[in-house]
């Protein structure tokens, strides 16, 4: 599923590593790096970021953010307006402390998804845009039909925004589009030079953010022709030994097509299987693009098919090379909470407003108040594709080509960014 963001080349990137101690840095500047600030994980910025904060009591004294029930104590006692506390506390939910503790991924996702809708933390929406984007995760698509709130946009939003804290969202479309003018004066700022001195420079700095324990650093620090993949690899196999699975997806993402990395994809989707039961259940937090990816690999299991219908149980239930799963399988993915899911049985029931009404409905009941809502008074395909379905966005705007050419072509768009977040049409 990542495959195509294999070759890209790396700017300068100041990255705060998810320590499991909040004030240990993790913050290192490699020699012909410029100088950099801390970001919302250091604690050297959490006095000056809290009292910056608007509508706080100045003379109520801080909440301390040095560890995970610190931090979290402090967020929640901001109303999640104390944004490096809240960033901390969701680098720490996705990092692993300790022999009994476990990754909480998805948990993470939602602290960085409501500081970054609160208070507009570049830190907060850089980690939202780049894991996102990274993993397509589809229960955050339907944000992306709006060109600011996809992941490329977050990433020029945090980019210009925030000089400190957005160096991060800068060196990010540095390395996914340096060719685009996405905030390109900002990213020249961080790294001078022609283009490999630009590369040598982001390759180091990412480098040290993945010896940090960023995953998303570590992948971006491991392309083929950068002088940092041996080490960030090497990195991103301890971590998908800890069974961090993203890690385990990025490994396979940047196999060689002709050798793909199979066993990094099971680790990144893995499954059960009882003897005579034809029914397969996900292990952990499998992602659910990997599971995807699994089903297109056609001699890799028995029944590659069932892990698309995993990977829609997950949340992911499209691709392009794939059919549309069975209403059965769409209804489980809506009902465990999937927004993928609900677009697609949505767009398999269209012709009944009667059934699929109800479906938005209970589905803007239930999203955070911070995500995006859809109306329910358009087409059912319409409504579909706006919570992102793909096969719906493409019929719709094929459909409005002729009738609302604008709208045809803004469907267009989000079809493409439905397909790769991370990747400038």
């Amino acid at each position: 599923m990542l495959v195509g963001m294999q070759s890209i080349a790396l700017l300068a990137v100041v990255v705060a590593s998810s320590r499991a101690v909040c004030g240990e840095s993790a913050l290192v500047v490699a020699d012909d790096a410029p100088a950099a600030l801390p970001d919302g994980g250091l604690d050297g910025a959490l006095a000056a970021a809290a009292d910056a904060l608007d509508g706080l009591d100045a003379e109520a004294p801080a909440i301390p953010c040095l560890d995970l029930a610190g931090c979290r104590a402090a967020c929640e006692g901001s109303s999640g307006r104390r944004a490096d506390a809240c960033v901390r506390w969701a680098d720490m939910l996705r990092a692993r402390h300790g022999s009994d503790a476990q990754r909480d991924r998805l948990g993470a996702r939602e602290v960085y998804r409501k500081t970054c809708a609160l208070t507009k933390d570049a830190l907060a929406c850089t980690r939202l845009a780049l894991a996102g984007g990274l993993l397509q995760d589809l229960d955050l698509a339907p944000d992306w039909i709006d060109p600011e709130q996809a992941p490329l946009g977050m990433l020029a939003g945090a980019c210009t925004a925030d000089r400190r804290l957005g160096q991060l969202a800068c060196a990010a479309l540095e390395l996914l589009v340096p060719a685009s003018g996405l905030a390109r004066e900002r990213r020249g700022e961080l790294c001078p030079g022609d283009d490999a001195a630009r590369a040598d420079c982001a390759a180091a700095m990412a480098l040290e953010a993945c010896r940090g324990d960023d995953t998303e650093a570590c992948y971006l620090a491991a392309g083929d022709k950068l002088p940092t993949h041996a080490a960030a690899r090497k990195r991103l196999e301890k971590l998908c030994t800890e069974e961090d699975r993203p890690a385990c997806l990025y490994l396979y993402a940047l196999s060689p097509r002709q050798q793909p990395d199979r066993n990094s994809l099971l680790g990144a989707c893995s499954a059960s299987e009882q003897r005579g039961d034809p029914k397969i259940e996900p292990k952990g937090e499998s992602i659910a693009s990997a599971c995807l990816a699994r089903s297109l690999i056609k001699d890799a299991d028995p029944r590659p098919a069932r892990f698309a219908d995993l990977a829609c149980e997950l949340g992911s239930c499209q691709h392009p090379r794939l059919s549309r799963p069975a209403a059965k399988v769409l209804k489980k993915s809506c009902d465990a909470g999937h927004v993928n899911g609900c677009a697609n049985l949505i767009l398999t029931i269209q012709a009944t407003p009667a059934a699929w009404k109800p479906i938005v409905e209970q589905l803007d009941r239930r999203l955070p108040p911070y995500a995006r809502r859809v109306s329910a008074d358009q087409s059912g395909e319409e409504v579909a594709c706006e919570l992102g379905s793909l096969e719906a966005c493409v019929n719709a705007s094929k459909r409005l080509a002729g009738k609302d050419r604008v709208r045809a072509e803004r469907l267009a768009a989000f079809a493409q960014r439905l397909i790769e977040p991370l990747v400038a049409p």
